[in-house]
């Protein structure tokens, strides 16, 4: 790793800097406050991102377990996670209500007053916090996933290992910094690298011109994204001017072959497929910048391995489960949870991914659905990821009805932009007729995690309560 001396954060909309200096206050401002807490679980909940990126990167020198949360989540969702985590310390930079005396609030302004000249130097490699995130639940109960710095520092290395960056690479957040993809793909590689990153808006299609301005301004060379950023990017292809992008990410969900054609037509750099979860710290596959093959997540970073239902390895090209093991993976089940051993791991210490997939020849890894959204109609397998990845990302979700009815399904589309007519001509002319749904629901918007993933949990219940 080289001297970090020169890392940078960038607020996009004020243009103020914080160097590592600063950062470096701030971390010895905390440390004075939990002196007392190593060990324990700390929560943050930030709404102000550059505040809250400061804040992680300070906390990371600390002997303490982060419990990065969304600001935006109902009081009692937060309430939940800061008592699932234990945590008697919480970070915040607006008033929470903690519910208990043992609990001790710390606000970002403390923090900044308090910053004064550090007595500590703070690194990539210093880092020694443990890290606890809530996976985000989009097909069930949310799960706390916990990992050492070891585990953190593993998965950059991965990541700089199969992307061109450079020392004093710039790079861009525009995903929420309380999810580990702009956290390990934008943040902690541009800390290990020297370079430094523009806090962004967490993307919105109202702020589209504010964040195009920001990259062009800023000479941002690389970003995460979750495919409706690049759908929209391509659709207003005209506006990408003035731009010194290399490559940028996607990942969180499907990303259609088509658009990673089209995208590479229009510009001058690819989008550069990747596949991660939590589990995994973040990158579990990543593309090849220079050979990215559409419809494929890139080439596995871990151990990975496409098994049957009786975790028997399967050949080349064929669809089975995929599991993965490795430095930055998981080993010891879910936070708290030790019910979860046996149901997550299969022997040899593979992770259960509950994703289902398939390696080329080549080694290229495919994704083609969730084990949980697999259909059986007469005997015949019908993914409803096919069925979605026909159309724009995020507007349409296919959702298997009745809870435990693996023959039936239901198609949900955004009303202003299909109708039933023109959903299912595109559905039976692509896929046959085996893959029509047994409804369709216009509805005005397709629920959607933070970070692009489908909320299908919202709908399945919707239709459980007889809401559609």
């Amino acid at each position: 790793m080289h001297d970090l001396a020169g890392f940078r954060l960038v607020d996009a909309r004020t243009g103020q800097l914080r160097t590592l200096a600063l950062i470096a206050s701030v971390a010895s401002a905390l440390e004075s406050r939990l002196s007392d807490r190593r060990g324990e679980s700390v929560a943050i909940v930030i709404a102000d991102k550059f505040d809250l990126v400061t804040v992680l990167l300070a906390a990371s020198q600390l002997a303490v377990r982060l419990v990065p949360l969304d600001p935006f989540s109902p009081a009692a969702a937060q309430s939940a996670f800061v008592s699932a985590s234990g945590a008697r310390t919480i970070i915040a930079d607006h008033e929470i209500d903690t519910g208990s005396d043992s609990q001790t609030v710390i606000t970002v302004q403390e923090l900044l007053l308090a910053a004064n000249e550090p007595d500590r130097v703070i690194s990539f490699p210093a880092m020694q916090s443990h890290w606890l995130f809530f996976t985000s639940g989009s097909t069930g109960t949310p799960k706390g996933v916990e990992f050492s710095s070891d585990m953190v520092r593993h998965n950059v290395r991965l990541a700089l290992d199969a992307l061109p960056f450079e020392p004093g690479f710039r790079t861009a957040s525009m995903l929420p910094a309380y999810h580990t993809f702009t956290l390990i793909g934008d943040i902690m590689t541009a800390f290990a690298v020297q370079g430094s990153c523009v806090i962004l808006p967490d993307f919105e299609i109202a702020q589209l011109d504010f964040i195009l301005e920001a990259l062009a301004t800023h000479q941002v060379q690389t970003f995460s994204g979750v495919p409706v950023i690049h759908e929209v990017m391509t659709a207003f292809a005209d506006r990408m001017t003035g731009l010194t992008l290399r490559f940028v990410t996607s990942g969180a969900a499907p990303l259609r072959a088509e658009l990673v054609e089209r995208y590479a037509r229009l510009f001058d750099h690819p989008i550069v497929p990747c596949y991660g979860m939590t589990e995994g710290v973040c990158f579990l596959s990543i593309s090849d910048p220079a050979r990215v093959r559409p419809g494929s997540a890139g080439v596995p970073r871990v151990e990975l391995r496409i098994v049957d239902d009786r975790d028997d390895p399967v050949t080349s090209g064929k669809i089975g489960n995929i599991q993965v093991k490795g430095t930055s993976v998981i080993r010891n089940g879910y936070f708290n949870n030790q019910a979860s051993l046996k149901e997550s791991y299969a022997d040899g210490g593979w992770l259960r991914t509950g994703d289902i997939g398939y390696l080329d020849c080549d080694g290229q890894l495919f994704i083609t659905g969730r084990s949980k959204n697999l259909i059986i109609r007469g005997g015949k397998k019908v993914y409803l990821e096919d069925l979605e990845a026909l159309f724009d990302a995020g507007t349409v979700a296919a959702v298997a009805q009745g809870g435990e009815n693996r023959e039936r399904f239901v198609f949900f589309y955004e009303a202003e932009k299909y109708d039933d007519r023109s959903v299912s001509e595109l559905i039976s002319g692509r896929l046959g007729i085996d893959h029509m749904p047994d409804r369709f629901i216009p509805i005005a918007q397709i629920p959607r995690s933070p970070t692009g993933k489908l909320k299908r949990q919202i709908l399945a219940e919707g239709l459980q309560r007889g809401s559609y």
